[in-house]
């Protein structure tokens, strides 16, 4: 059986100097006075910039949003709870927007306090998130456009529709229950359906039968 082959950090980071350049994700190391120390090849990709151009910038130079314009509030509120996550839009080199999500991270280096933000490029979430906001509104307008139609085939339907509460008080009746019923449409709200019934013991009988059956 082979030996698994242990890999020793302390003697070689190759390892982790590669993953760390060659994450999808960008990262960015910068300092409280907002200058950016320090970039992966990825933070270039997704920028524009070369990490020389990004190394000579400040935050708000790539980050227009407000966290971008007011740093010190931030910095401040990042020192307080070591870590933030929040989208935000970042400016490619060639003057578009797109939209990033950012883990921003406090630490303390060799007596500097600085950040390391993950920067994620949320573009296709963002699509996907408009798509099905989209969706969402055209079910409402479908659903909406249902109960407009079923509103006007119960008000149109040629057979009497009383929809009334357990304790017989109308709900609601169509054109033809109010015809047949001699009710009209301002009274529903205060009839009940109990009273319409005649005053003998049978129809009194079948409607006590009718409710308790209910």
């Amino acid at each position: 059986m082979a030996k698994k082959h242990i890999l020793d950090f302390n003697q070689d980071r190759s390892l982790s100097q590669f993953t760390f350049q060659k994450l999808s994700d960008a990262i960015f190391w910068v300092n409280s006075k907002e200058e950016i120390l320090y970039v992966n090849d990825t933070a270039t990709k997704m920028s524009g910039y070369s990490k020389e151009e990004l190394m000579a910038m400040k935050v708000g130079d790539i980050n227009p949003t407000k966290k971008g314009a007011d740093f010190k509030s931030f910095w401040n509120k990042l020192k307080t709870l070591k870590q933030i996550t929040f989208e935000a839009k970042h400016k490619h080199k060639t003057g578009y927007l797109y939209d990033v999500e950012i883990a921003a991270n406090f630490i303390e280096y060799e007596g500097q306090e600085i950040t390391c933000s993950i920067i994620r490029d949320i573009r296709q979430r963002k699509i996907v998130e408009q798509e099905l906001k989209l969706a969402n509104t055209r079910l409402e307008d479908l659903l909406m456009e249902s109960e407009e139609r079923f509103r006007d085939l119960f008000e149109e339907a040629p057979i009497a529709y009383v929809h009334e509460g357990l304790d017989s008080k109308f709900i609601k009746a169509n054109r033809a229950a109010l015809r047949i019923l001699g009710v009209k449409p301002e009274e529903v709200p205060f009839t009940y359906g109990k009273s319409l019934a005649p005053e003998t013991p049978d129809a009194q009988k079948r409607v006590k039968e009718a409710f308790e059956s209910i």
